[in-house]
C-alpha cells in the first residue's frame, strides 16, 4: 500500500524547550473500525495531533479524522484495529418465551451468547451447549473475593464449580446467587443461605449430611446433563419456586414446607420423597417418578403430572384443584380427603385400585373415562375410571 509521511513541527514550548517532530502515517483509505472499538479494554492512545492542527492538509486523508486512533508505538500500528465486533444479532436478555432463530445473540448470566439453531426456545444457554455458544464470558467477581467462604459471606457470581470447592464448608446465610455450583457439598451448612439463580455445573451433590434448610434456590439453573442430586437430603422449606430442576435426583429426600411453585421437575425421581405440606402449584411433574412419596397436605393445584407414576404416592387432604393428571399412574394411591375439583384424570391407570373416600372432591373434573362431573349427569368419578 503506497504511504505518504507527512512531517509535522510542533510549535516551540514554554521553557526554551526543543523544537520536537513526529510522525503521522496516513493510510490512502481509511481504516475500518468495528462498533466495539469503544468497548475495548486496551483503548488506543491519540497523539497530541488534533483535527484543527490538520485542517489545511490532505483532506482526503483525514476525512474520517474522529474515529482514527494513532498508537503511540507506530511498531505496532497495524494491529490497531483488531477488537471483533460480537457475532450475531443482539436480541437482549434471555428469556424462556421468546422462540430465538439461530445467530441470535442474547445475554445470560452476565455471559453472552449466540443462538446456534433455529426454533431455539426455553433452553438457558449456560445448560444447553447443543442450542448455544458462549461468545462472551461473564465477568465474575475477583477471586480474592471469592476465597472469603464463611457465614454471611458475599459469594455471588462466584466460580464453585469445581469437585469439592465447597464440601464441608460453613456457609450458614452466605451469598452465592447468580453463583457456578458443582461437586459434593459433604456436610456443608447452607442453613438460609442465598443461591438464587444459581447455575449447575457438572453436577451438584446435596448429601445428608448438608444442611440446607430454609436456604434459597429459587431460579436454581439444572438440568439432565447438569443435574441435581439430592437423594436423601434435608431441605426443609427450601426455596425452589421457578428453579429448573429437569431430571432432579431427589428420591428419599424431605422438603417438608418447601416452595416448589414454577418449578421444572419434569422426569424426576421423587420416589420415597417427603413433600408434606410442600407448595408444587404449577410446578411441571410430567413423567416424573413420585412412587410411594408423600404429600399430604401438599399443595399442588394446576400442577402438570401428564403421565407421571403415582402409585402408592400419599396425596391425603392435598390440594390438586385444576391438577393435570392425564395417563398418571394412580395404582394404590391414596387420594383420601383430597381436592380434585377440575382435576383432569383423562386416561389416568390403575384407578380401580386407588383409595378415595367421601371427602375426596371430584366436582368439575374429568373422570378416567372422559366423563365431566358436572353435578347433573355425574356427580362423583365413582363408576366413571374408579
Amino acid at each position: 500500500m503506497n504511504k505518504r509521511t507527512l512531517l509535522l513541527t510542533t510549535l516551540p514550548l514554554l521553557g526554551g524547550l526543543a523544537l520536537g517532530s513526529a510522525y503521522l502515517t496516513i493510510s490512502s483509505k481509511a481504516p475500518e473500525f468495528t462498533d466495539t472499538v469503544a468497548e475495548s479494554s486496551e483503548s488506543p492512545v491519540l497523539s497530541d495531533v488534533t483535527a484543527h492542527q490538520l485542517t489545511g492538509h490532505n483532506q482526503r486523508g483525514v476525512a474520517n479524522i474522529s474515529r482514527i486512533a494513532i498508537l503511540e508505538n507506530p511498531a505496532i500500528q497495524k494491529n490497531a484495529y483488531v477488537t471483533e465486533k460480537l457475532p450475531g444479532i443482539f436480541r437482549g436478555d434471555w428469556g424462556e418465551t421468546p422462540v430465538y432463530a439461530a445467530n441470535d445473540r442474547v445475554n445470560f448470566e452476565g455471559a453472552a451468547y449466540l443462538s446456534l439453531l433455529d426454533d431455539n426456545q426455553n433452553q438457558p444457554p449456560s445448560l444447553s451447549s447443543a442450542y448455544w455458544r458462549m461468545v462472551k464470558a461473564a465477568e465474575l467477581k475477583n477471586n480474592g473475593a471469592c476465597l472469603l467462604i464463611g457465614p454471611d459471606a458475599d459469594l455471588d457470581t462466584c466460580d464453585f464449580a469445581q469437585e469439592n470447592s465447597l464440601k464441608d464448608r460453613d456457609l450458614q446465610g452466605a451469598d452465592l446467587s447468580q453463583a457456578r455450583l458443582g461437586g459434593n457439598l459433604g456436610s456443608a451448612n447452607l442453613n438460609g443461605a442465598n443461591l438464587s439463580g444459581a447455575a449447575v455445573i457438572g453436577s451438584l451433590r446435596i448429601r445428608p449430611d448438608t444442611q440446607m434448610d430454609h436456604a434459597n434456590l429459587s431460579d436454581l439453573q439444572s438440568d439432565g446433563n447438569n443435574p441435581l442430586i439430592a437423594e436423601g437430603a434435608t431441605m426443609n422449606k427450601a426455596n425452589f419456586s421457578n428453579a429448573n430442576l429437569y431430571g432432579a435426583n431427589l428420591k428419599a429426600a424431605t422438603l417438608t414446607g418447601a416452595n416448589l411453585t414454577g418449578a421444572t421437575l419434569t422426569s424426576a425421581d421423587m420416589r420415597a420423597s417427603h413433600m408434606e405440606a410442600a407448595d408444587l402449584s404449577k410446578t411441571d411433574l410430567t413423567y416424573a417418578r413420585l412412587s410411594e412419596a408423600s404429600f399430604t397436605g401438599a399443595t399442588l393445584n394446576k400442577a402438570d403430572l401428564t403421565e407421571a407414576n403415582l402409585s402408592k404416592a400419599n396425596f391425603s387432604a392435598a390440594d390438586l384443584h385444576n391438577a393435570n393428571l392425564a395417563g398418571a399412574n394412580l395404582a394404590e394411591t391414596n387420594l383420601s380427603g383430597a381436592d380434585l375439583s377440575g382435576v383432569n384424570l383423562t386416561d389416568a391407570q390403575g384407578t380401580n385400585s386407588t383409595l378415595i373416600d367421601s371427602d375426596t372432591n371430584f366436582t368439575a373434573a374429568i373422570c378416567p373415562d372422559g366423563v365431566v362431573v358436572d353435578g347433573r349427569n355425574a356427580t362423583t368419578c365413582l363408576g366413571h375410571g374408579f
